[in-house]
């Protein structure tokens, strides 16, 4: 399937991007820095497993950072709103995200 090979092709060229960034052999690559990409960075560092994240933005989050509206808020409890290892710890967990 030209698909498999594709994906296999771009898995190899970031393997090898990373292996060149870092000078060794690193098992786990993430491609890509956005909340799934961090998260399983985070759990993959809790297991004490190295890897590296590849983003293509300069820095992770980008579309976060740079690509959303203004006057996009969230209505949804404080506890809700969280990324592994940030959990919420303010005084109000059920107050609103604004």
């Amino acid at each position: 399937m030209a698909t498999k090979d594709a994906t296999r092709d771009e898995t190899r060229e970031h393997t090898a991007t990373a292996q060149s960034m870092t000078g060794r052999q690193i098992d786990t690559v993430i491609v890509g820095g956005g909340q799934a990409g961090l998260a399983m960075s985070y759990y993959l560092k809790q297991k004490g497993r190295e890897h590296v994240v590849l983003d293509r933005a300069p820095k992770v989050a980008n579309a976060w950072r740079n690509e959303r509206w203004d006057s996009f808020t969230l209505v949804t409890p404080n506890f809700q709103v969280r990324m592994p290892g940030a959990e919420y710890d303010g005084n109000d967990r059920y107050g609103l995200c604004h």
